[in-house]
């Protein structure tokens, strides 16, 4: 209330590898709706003043907040149940994980976490699709870009050290965040370029954080500058792009 315009907006909100539940009150997959049905409407309900800015000062910014987990999805796409209304808990996978499986993002939890951070992912590809062919140039002129934090030291996973027992909440856990995480100042270069780096330095629809090597293999570094990450096959799908923004666009009621 109040704003006549917004420069940049940085859907970061997240949750991580959590229970199988829905929201109480619109029934949809809880780490779904908190990382990007959240986003998708805040996005909408505030474009006006994004436009506004951009109107103003010749360009905006809106920067969605992805991770590596984008690139571990079970089946290697986004999948449309994660996105749909249920009508109680336990309809996605399940709490279950394998052993080691906090460690490669496998299980129920993993699983629907990693459906949530492509769809952050495939949401800015579709966003900077909609903004570029628009007819409006204060619409062309507000840059879509997305980021990844690699592995930083946060408290995003602080709930899966305190079940996982004294040797790995109070000892290897620390020592192998110290040692092979970066900061989390470091982990937000990405969200940083996108919101303040010069108009000229970014790539709409680009993500940027830790390298990504995707020949011969996907290979993604966990630490370092935050720069351009090649895009896969699956986050530029416009199957995927149109199942997103339609059933987003349902779920949010926009």
């Amino acid at each position: 209330k109040g704003y006549t315009e917004i420069y940049c907006l940085c859907n970061n909100a997240g949750i991580m590898a959590v229970d199988d539940t829905i929201t109480k009150n619109d029934g949809y997959e809880v780490q779904m709706q908190t990382n990007h049905l959240s986003h998708f409407l805040l996005t909408a309900e505030l474009f006006p003043l994004i436009k506004a800015a951009s109107k103003k000062y010749g360009d905006a910014r809106i920067t969605q907040h992805s991770s590596l987990a984008r690139l571990k999805t079970k089946h290697q796409k986004l999948e449309e149940k994660y996105l749909l209304h249920y009508e109680k808990d336990g309809q996605l996978g399940g709490n279950e994980k394998p052993k080691g499986g906090d460690f490669d993002l496998k299980g129920g939890p993993w699983y629907r976490y990693s459906q949530t951070k492509l769809a952050n992912s495939i949401f800015n590809q579709a966003l900077a699709d909609q903004l570029s062919k628009s007819n409006d140039i204060d619409c062309r002129n507000i840059v879509a870009t997305c980021a990844h934090p690699g592995l930083s030291r946060t408290n995003l996973s602080d709930h899966l050290l305190k079940d996982a027992g004294f040797l790995i909440c109070k000892i290897l856990g620390p020592l192998i965040q110290l040692f092979l995480f970066q900061s989390a100042s470091d982990g937000s270069m990405g969200i940083l370029r996108g919101i303040m780096d010069n108009k000229s330095s970014l790539e709409c629809g680009t993500l940027y954080g830790p390298a990504l090597s995707i020949k011969p293999k996907v290979s993604p570094s966990f630490t370092g500058l935050a720069i351009a990450n090649p895009t896969l096959p699956y986050e530029t799908d416009q199957k995927s792009k149109d199942m997103l923004w339609r059933l987003s666009e349902k779920a949010t009621g926009i």
